[in-house]
């Protein structure tokens, strides 16, 4: 009900009847949050670590709330902390890979995204990072078929279609074809039916409308 100020009291009344209460204490951190106060936050979540040396929620919290403000080597930290306790945790495999991404270290991420797919073959979201990795690499061959694996299992994958839109127009580039370019706009619209407010489709298809 947004009543944060009155779920923060009575959070902090189950801490006084029950200090070792983790999940009021993981509540309470969220609260500090949602409330802009980071710090007390982070305080509150490493308390609530601290009652157990394998506890994966509030050291899972931790790692988001870093990942979220840029602090990457401290989310790093923490999520192989996380995977030291659970090695097929897929949601720190995946952020790590998304941030070892993020810091072009594009190795790292390939290796993150293909243990997130190990485990879970249907992600189409995994496909489609793993297929930027590659892009990113120059790998457009491999960044090709991960776009279109992740689009065999989301079809209406909004990034992954554009993603295939645009690394098909650079191939395109270096050796044009108009049937592929017809394909590519047919894609670009087809995005461009399902959010109009998609900037990047717009970009690409002015660049399209001025070849020559």
């Amino acid at each position: 009900m947004d009543m944060l100020d009155c779920a923060k009291k009575y959070y902090k009344k189950a801490l006084e009847l029950n200090a070792d209460d983790q999940e009021a204490m993981l509540n309470s951190g969220h609260i500090m949050e949602l409330q802009g106060d980071y710090n007390a936050a982070v305080d509150q979540y490493k308390r609530a670590a601290q009652m157990g040396s394998k506890s994966v929620s509030p050291r899972f919290c931790l790692a988001v709330l870093y990942d979220r403000y840029d602090m990457y080597e401290e989310a790093i930290h923490e999520y192989l902390k996380i995977l030291s306790f659970d090695s097929g945790h897929l949601k720190s495999l995946y952020n790590l890979g998304r941030i070892y991404f993020q810091i072009g270290n594009y190795p790292d991420a390939l290796n993150y995204f293909q243990s997130v797919l190990d485990l879970n073959a249907e992600n189409a979201d995994a496909w489609n990072n793993l297929g930027l990795t590659h892009e990113a690499m120059g790998n457009l061959d491999q960044a090709m078929n991960a776009y279109r694996k992740s689009l065999s299992l989301n079809p209406f994958h909004e990034e992954t279609n554009f993603n295939l839109a645009n690394i098909q127009y650079l191939i395109y580039k270096t050796s044009p074809d108009k049937l592929k370019l017809d394909d590519i706009i047919r894609r670009l619209h087809f995005i461009h039916f399902t959010n109009p407010q998609n900037q990047n489709v717009e970009k690409l298809l002015m660049k399209i409308r001025n070849e020559p």
